[in-house]
């Protein structure tokens, strides 16, 4: 009675129809994996392009910073914007300049309730006997990238105040 124990005919391997079947399924979950790893890289393209973009405003505006107060690329732009001359190749960086006639940081930051006041009502030069004492600058940069370009504009905004005399 202690033979070898025979194993039915119903067990078997896989059919071929079963493997094709298995097949299939990988390949829709294969298809749905590749697009999450294209906009993934996508997505890594555009962050890293963003840095970029920032560290191409800041190396702008620490030029900017570094000129004197009465340098001729700073004159007000009356609301025109100028072309960057020394903006790296794949970007374009473009700026504008206000000027404004402020005595005192009262006219910047309203000291009673700690808020600032609206650059709107900043003094313009003509009504401050003081001249033009503050410039806003405002930078725009943005990305020739074919890929992303009209994508991103990193802007930013600096206050250039005149040294005293």
């Amino acid at each position: 009675m202690g033979g070898p124990v025979r194993r039915a005919q119903t067990e078997r391997g896989m059919s071929l129809v079963e493997v094709l079947v298995a097949l299939l399924i990988l390949a829709f979950v294969a298809l749905g994996i590749a697009s999450l790893f294209s906009h993934a890289q996508l997505t890594n393209a555009s962050g890293y392009e963003y840095a970029v973009l920032a560290s191409e405003a800041r190396r702008t505006l620490e030029a900017m910073q570094a000129m004197t107060f009465t340098d001729a690329a700073l004159n007000d732009s009356a609301g025109s914007t100028f072309d960057w001359p020394a903006a790296r190749r794949g970007f374009t960086v473009r700026y504008s300049v206000e000027d404004f006639g402020v005595s005192g940081w009262e006219h910047v930051f309203n000291f009673g309730s700690g808020t600032p006041q609206d650059p709107d009502t900043w003094p313009n030069p003509a009504a401050s006997t003081a001249g033009t004492t503050m410039k806003r600058i405002t930078i725009r940069v943005s990305s020739d990238n074919r890929f992303l370009a009209g994508r991103r504009e990193f802007v930013v905004t600096t206050l250039k105040i005149r040294d005293p005399v």
